[in-house]
């Protein structure tokens, strides 16, 4: 098992796609990656830009979504390509991660050899809170993601530092346990649902620095609105997870 499959979630990402892909396909061995991109109804070029890369090359997939809310369906779209993978046999390395390049390609390529390397390793996140992250990010989304962290460390006494950062790296273990758990939330506090599963379920996870910025292009899925509904659904997530969930 050593493919390494790609779970990528776009919403009017026309700026970005070409970029993320040609990233990918330029430091990666073709014959071992799969790419799926779940697209939630973008109303630019974004679709049609990933059917050309889907037309010169077999591996890239598209799956087309309708977007049933005004909220980002970032969490969804990322398990509905992890899902996508279920019928491959021979992958080694799950990975969730956005098609915007704020995260250096570097940082993915050091995360996927981690879990290749090491099989006692699980999962291999990124921290903005590693003393060597490099992270220039606007003061509101730094004070939320602090914010987040600090409540989740109040009670979970864990090794983790960011409970924030969505993008992930799964081995197959890790990616089978996940898939196969009931999904409690549709909104991108799904990403800390399957976080404090993991860390409750002992699966063993590292975290590595990483360079983050700003988007050049486009606007986050992450809005500052959304960033303050996630903060109230985190208490009834971590309340879940301590105290009801088993």
């Amino acid at each position: 098992m050593n493919k390494i499959a790609f779970s990528v979630p776009t919403y009017n990402e026309e700026n970005n796609i070409s970029i993320f892909l040609d990233s990918i396909l330029n430091n990666f061995d073709h014959s071992k990656i799969i790419i799926c991109v779940v697209d939630d109804q973008s109303f630019d070029e974004t679709v049609k830009i990933v059917k050309k890369y889907k037309d010169r090359y077999d591996f890239i997939n598209i799956i087309e979504r309708i977007k049933k809310s005004n909220r980002t369906q970032v969490y969804s779209a990322y398990h509905a390509g992890l899902n996508f993978f279920k019928n491959y046999e021979d992958v080694g390395v799950y990975c969730q991660i956005d098609s915007d390049n704020m995260v250096d390609i570097k940082s993915i390529k050091k995360s996927i050899k981690i879990l290749l390397e090491d099989k006692n390793i699980d999962v291999v996140k990124l921290s903005k809170y590693h003393n060597d992250s490099q992270i220039d990010r606007k003061f509101i989304r730094k004070f939320y993601s602090y914010v987040y962290s600090f409540i989740c460390k109040i009670f979970y006494k864990s090794d983790i530092k960011d409970f924030s950062t969505g993008i992930r790296f799964y081995n197959f273990k890790a990616y089978k346990f996940l898939i196969n758990k009931e999904k409690k939330f549709a909104s991108p506090i799904g990403l800390l649902d399957d976080l404090l599963l993991l860390i409750d379920n002992k699966f063993k996870i590292i975290e590595v620095p990483f360079i983050l910025t700003d988007r050049e292009h486009g606007q986050s899925f992450i809005s500052v609105k959304e960033s303050f509904l996630c903060l109230i659904e985190l208490f009834k997530c971590i309340i879940i997870n301590k105290f009801f969930r088993r």
